[in-house]
């Protein structure tokens, strides 16, 4: 679950052009407590936030708690984004290519 969460706080967070700051103000916690949250270390035990604290992250982003906790979801989203990274980094003639399939598989 921590794995989900962290993800999709900082993506969400992003998303909607907020600072750790706004979002602690938003959720009664300190910035440094969600920048551990959205940025777990390997080796380190992570955060565990309580069903409280991801209530009032979860209200903050108009989101609901299952969205944030739910790793199937985050499991695609990060694929997506992969794919994306990938398509971006490809050249122009490339991308128009990888588009007149997409068009051509959706008709």
């Amino acid at each position: 679950m921590v794995l989900a969460i962290s993800h999709k706080i900082k993506t969400l967070r992003k998303e909607n052009s907020m600072t750790l700051e706004q979002l602690a103000e938003l959720t009664d916690s300190n910035k440094s407590y969600l920048w551990e949250l959205e940025n777990p270390k390997s080796g380190k035990k992570p955060i565990n936030p309580s069903i409280q604290k991801i209530k009032l992250i979860a209200d903050a982003f108009a989101v609901s708690i299952g969205f944030l906790i739910d790793n199937e979801e985050n499991e695609i989203a990060l694929e997506k984004e992969t794919l994306f990274s990938r398509y971006k980094k490809l050249s122009p003639e490339d991308q128009k290519r990888i588009d007149d399939m997409i068009v051509a598989w959706s008709q």
